[in-house]
């Protein structure tokens, strides 16, 4: 086995484990703190959250983008990863005031370009 592919393959073999330890951090820090964010902007973020409710029990996940075809307005995608109930997932875009930052009252349910 050449030397490079024989080193390539540990590369990849630590990196692998890394990201298998950092599992059990990352459980604990949801069950602890119920909710984990990445990015600290408003309109740009990723966050995972707990839902522990009667009937409900799992982890969402959403991710604020801004979405370009359309100035002053972000896209919001929720996903239910549920081990009890039953999820539905959704997709939607809100936009805001070019000049003083309000929220529209117009929420599309889908962002699609206006025609």
């Amino acid at each position: 086995m050449a030397v490079w592919l024989r080193r390539l393959l540990y590369f990849v073999f630590i990196l692998v484990w890394l990201l298998l330890m950092i599992v059990p951090f990352l459980a604990f820090r949801l069950a602890s703190q119920q909710q984990i964010q990445f990015g600290d902007n408003e309109q740009d973020h990723l966050r995972i959250f707990l839902i522990q409710e009667k009937t409900d029990e799992g982890i969402g996940v959403e991710q604020i983008r801004p979405y370009p075809p359309l100035p002053n307005c972000i896209q919001t995608n929720v996903n239910y990863f549920m081990w009890k109930g039953e999820p539905e997932n959704s997709t939607f875009c809100q936009c805001y005031h070019p000049e003083t930052d309000a929220l529209l009252s117009t929420t599309m349910t889908a962002c699609t370009p206006f025609p």
